[in-house]
């Protein structure tokens, strides 16, 4: 199923047609959603369906908030230290993995600032965080954890969740979603539910637009 959702994805962002690029995101999220959802439903008993919870919300706000705090101010600083200030030129980081000669806003992981901030919120939620988070710790961590140890499960499915974003993007540099992954399936490990994942995927995504916003 993975190869499969990459794949089409993979394909889907090299179409020259002006429709499937505006709708990519609507695509990905369809199938981030719902290639699990059919596969499980065809499943009798559905083990992994139990598992794929948004529940209990108050120990998934709580490992949100800490995580939250510890790192994503880390996160901004380095940001604004590798790209605003140029520090991939001192350390002469190969261009293949930073685009330093460019602006931030033109990083391969850069997001489109809409004319609403409120939609902008509502779409990094439903149509990136929730659908991947889904997918890659709801579906896959589960599937990985039934026959690995749970550290294992989420070292995987963050090197997937990697892969596919330098498949379907095309860019070296996207690999580095592999670091924040670990701390997604962390989440899902430690609160049960893919709750947790969510907000901080989300809170991510929308700090590397609100930096891009200030320093492009």
């Amino acid at each position: 199923m993975y190869g499969a959702v990459v794949f089409i994805l993979a394909v889907a962002t090299r179409l020259p047609i002006a429709f499937v690029k505006r709708s990519l995101q609507v695509l990905s999220a369809t199938l981030f959603l719902y290639a699990p959802m059919v596969f499980l439903l065809k499943q009798r008993p559905q083990p992994e369906a139990d598992h794929i919870k948004f529940f209990p919300l108050t120990a998934a706000i709580k490992w949100y908030a800490m995580v939250s705090v510890c790192t994503l101010p880390l996160f901004a600083a380095l940001y604004v230290l590798i790209w605003h200030y140029s520090l991939c030129h001192v350390l002469s980081v190969p261009s293949m993995f930073l685009h330093c000669s460019q602006s931030p806003a033109s990083w391969p992981l850069s997001y489109a600032w809409p004319p609403s901030f409120f939609l902008f919120v509502l779409g990094t939620v439903f149509l990136i965080a929730l659908p991947e988070e889904y997918f890659f710790r709801g579906y896959l961590q589960t599937r990985l954890g039934n026959i690995m140890k749970p550290a294992f499960a989420i070292g995987i499915s963050s090197a997937l969740f990697a892969i596919a974003h330098v498949i379907i993007l095309g860019k070296a540099s996207t690999a580095l979603v592999f670091f924040p992954g670990l701390l997604f399936g962390w989440l899902r490990q430690k609160t049960g539910s893919i709750t947790a994942g969510i907000l901080f995927h989300a809170s991510c995504n929308l700090l590397i637009a609100l930096l891009q916003h200030w320093f492009s």
